[in-house]
């Protein structure tokens, strides 16, 4: 039987699959295309890991449904961004990164306004994902994977629909990280003041 994917469901595919195409399609035919990744402190570097910036272009191809959060344990409410927002592509990065590194803890403190765990680029475009506690906790944890779990709703849910491989999708949000509803993700674009819709 021949398996015919809608367009509608072509969305609910990953969509780090039609952006990291295009970044390694970049980066194989031009040698000028940035491609960068910071880890947070305290989290390993690439060098660290034994991978570099293209293993984390390889996402393994498979078809995901939407994450369902699990609004008895995440207390916090998900919201995209529609200013100040990353590309796709870049947030990519990271989430393949925080992925990869699993079990490795993430953490956030109150000492700093966000606690930075990637900052990734692909070209001109910034990727930035950090965290805080929620309001009245002074440090929050998670496992890294749990923050990219987290990071999957605004993935599937914040990207402009009508955006095209090819295109730098904006995308931007906010999420708590999976099964940890007091550990507050966002994804950004620079670290500037947001305005959020």
């Amino acid at each position: 039987m021949k398996l015919t994917l809608s367009a509608h469901l072509l969305y609910l595919l990953p969509i780090s699959l039609h952006q990291l195409t295009y970044a390694r399609e970049q980066r194989q035919t031009s040698n000028h295309v940035n491609l960068n990744l910071s880890p947070g402190p305290g989290l390993p570097s690439l060098e660290q890991l034994g991978l570099t910036i293209d293993d984390l272009l390889q996402p393994e191809p498979q078809i995901t449904n939407l994450v369902i959060r699990n609004t008895l344990a995440a207390l916090f409410h998900p919201v995209c961004y529609h200013v100040n927002t990353a590309t796709v592509g870049a947030v990519m990065l990271c989430y393949n990164y925080l992925n990869k590194i699993g079990s490795q803890t993430c953490m956030a403190n109150r000492d700093a306004t966000w606690t930075y765990m990637c900052n990734s680029t692909i070209g001109d475009h910034h990727a930035y994902v950090r965290g805080q506690p929620a309001s009245g906790l002074d440090e929050i944890s998670s496992p890294c994977s749990d923050v990219a779990k987290g990071m999957e709703w605004v993935t599937t849910e914040c990207p402009d629909v009508t955006c095209k491989l090819g295109d730098s999708c904006p995308i931007g949000g906010t999420n708590a990280a999976w099964a940890n509803g007091d550990f507050v993700i966002e994804i950004v674009g620079n670290a500037s003041v947001l305005s959020s819709s």
